[in-house]
């Protein structure tokens, strides 16, 4: 059984990405998280999208609404972090800068918790009137992706190797569309990735 965790890293592995680590902080208890806040590049549709991996802040009912504002941010990271550009087929006129790509007016989270359902019909519709989609993927978005894979590969490896081999093997055999069955515990290895 995939973690919403691992879903996260393998259901857009197919476009370029940028990951920028965001902390937010509950003001009340002083607990903080790091959301995995990533911007996708597709060259061939000349778009780019946004994705956030939220998870649980303890105290916090709706951190996605904070999030947000930080979508022009995360946007910007192909001209702020690192230049990134295509060249489909040595032709002139199928050059692409990262820069240039539209926003595609999408925005995935994938929540550890289910937040309130109000609060998130309230932030889609926002969103909406703003031509932005918003898509949450949580604990009912775990649960039928399970359902509906089945493992294909088994990865038996000793704990030595679960960080430097067995991790990123099953990563990347997923990545590649191949469910796969290993020892779930490695997951929180890459979760600062």
């Amino acid at each position: 059984m995939a973690t919403l965790f691992e879903y996260f890293l393998k259901d857009f592995s197919r476009d370029l990405s940028i990951e920028k680590k965001l902390k937010l902080q509950n003001t009340l208890s002083g607990s903080e998280i790091e959301v995995n806040a990533r911007v996708y590049l597709n060259f061939e549709a000349n778009a780019k999208y946004v994705v956030f991996y939220v998870p649980e802040l303890k105290g916090a009912t709706f951190p996605e609404a904070i999030l947000m504002n930080s979508i022009a941010e995360v946007l910007d990271l192909p001209s702020t972090t690192v230049g990134v550009s295509s060249d489909m087929n040595n032709l002139a006129n199928d050059w692409a800068e990262g820069t240039d790509l539209n926003f595609a007016g999408r925005v995935f989270f994938y929540c550890e918790r289910d937040p309130p359902h109000d609060a998130k019909m309230r932030l889609t519709g926002e969103a909406a009137a703003n031509g932005v989609r918003v898509i949450f993927r949580g604990g009912a978005y775990l649960r039928k992706r399970n359902e509906m894979e089945r493992p294909k590969a088994f990865i038996c490896h000793d704990s030595r190797d679960k960080a430097p081999i067995a991790g990123p093997l099953a990563i990347q055999m997923q990545k590649f569309m191949c469910p796969v069955w290993y020892d779930e515990r490695w997951a929180t290895a890459f979760a600062g990735e």
